[in-house]
């Protein structure tokens, strides 16, 4: 995989969602392991989580386990994000309120 493919759809996603009037950054928590590294928000939505992953790699069994935490507190999270369709149809249904039921990506369980 080449070197910065996350790093460059992170730039995609990020300009995509500022394209559509929201915010795309990075989220930092010193000291708490395997926090979602994207904080996107939208007026509309509010703000959820996404952890983007270059293509063909999955989020890490920690990772994994934060995002059921936040899940269980209410959090959106949305784990392994690893193609920009993917990322975009997430931003997509959140901006467009598309209920639980009918969305093409579920955000983690808790």
């Amino acid at each position: 995989m080449p070197k910065g493919a996350e790093s460059k759809l992170e730039k995609d996603l990020r300009s995509y969602m500022e394209s559509q009037g929201g915010f795309f950054p990075k989220s930092v928590s010193p000291g708490n392991k395997g926090w979602p590294d994207r904080n996107p928000s939208h007026w509309v939505c509010g703000p959820f989580y996404m952890e983007v992953k270059r293509p063909g790699k999955e989020s890490t069994p920690l990772q994994m386990e934060v995002a059921r935490e936040m899940a269980s507190h209410g959090y959106r999270v949305y784990a392994s994000v690893s193609q920009f369709r993917i990322g975009k149809e997430i931003i997509d249904d959140e901006i467009n309120g598309v209920p639980a039921s009918k969305r093409r990506h579920n955000p983690v369980s808790p």
